[in-house]
């Protein structure tokens, strides 16, 4: 994992030459954040870009949790999630810049339509009723959202001898509609007190009161490659 992020470090602060486009029109992208943290579950989520013009590209996205890092001393499920992902995008920056030949892809803009699902075990600390006592509760937690974001970012592309290096921060926002099923839960939302609420603005997510349509927003930074076309 250092390594991943060290790596990228590197490759940010380097200065890439004029991009060869004799390059393939297939992209390969990991998003490394998501593996540490992702804003539902961490998650190894890779993509692959096909570039249909030099302004146009659909993107496929697939994510799977293979760890977890909660912390609960009753395990009830074993932790797993998923999240796939298509995305149609437009690569603003070669209409206003076609007179000069571009280093990189550059600004892009999207509509990204996604489904999640996964599974966890989670616990409550709680007052229960007019109790001053604290409870604590450990639950399973099941959840599946669909939604839709629109999304933006910039694609850095650093030429090496094979292939090219590919960079790529975005980030995206929207609306999703999601449906969450508690099991093995004692706590009672809206009669016992969370004390998770004394703490944070946002209500706790993994409770099925938590369901329905709200707002979504997702940030990451894609590292990949692309390979140049072979000449006969």
């Amino acid at each position: 994992m250092r390594g991943f992020i060290t790596f990228l470090l590197l490759v940010t602060f380097c200065w890439a030459e004029a991009q060869d486009r004799e390059a393939s029109t297939w992209l390969y992208k990991l998003d490394v954040p998501h593996m540490i943290y992702g804003f539902a579950f961490p998650k190894v989520q890779i993509s692959a870009e096909k570039k249909i013009t030099p302004t146009f590209s659909i993107i496929g996205e697939i994510g799977y949790q293979f760890y977890s890092n909660e912390s609960v001393d009753t395990v009830f499920v074993n932790p797993r999630g998923f999240r796939l992902s298509v995305e149609s995008r437009i690569y603003i920056s070669q209409f206003y810049d076609k007179e000069r030949k571009r280093k990189h892809s550059g600004l892009f803009a999207g509509v990204e339509g996604f489904y999640r699902g996964n599974q966890q075990n989670n616990s409550v600390r709680y007052y229960a009723g007019e109790s001053d006592n604290v409870f604590v509760d450990e639950f399973v937690v099941r959840k599946r959202v669909y939604g839709i974001n629109l999304t933006t970012g910039y694609q850095l592309t650093f030429p090496r001898k094979k292939y090219f290096l590919v960079l790529e921060p975005h980030l995206g926002f929207g609306v999703m509609n999601k449906f969450v099923r508690n099991e093995q839960l004692d706590f009672v939302p809206g009669v016992d007190e969370d004390l998770y609420s004394h703490h944070y603005v946002l209500p706790d997510q993994n409770f099925e009161s938590s369901a329905g349509f709200q707002f979504n927003f997702n940030i990451g930074v894609r590292f990949g490659f692309q390979l140049r076309k072979s000449i006969k």
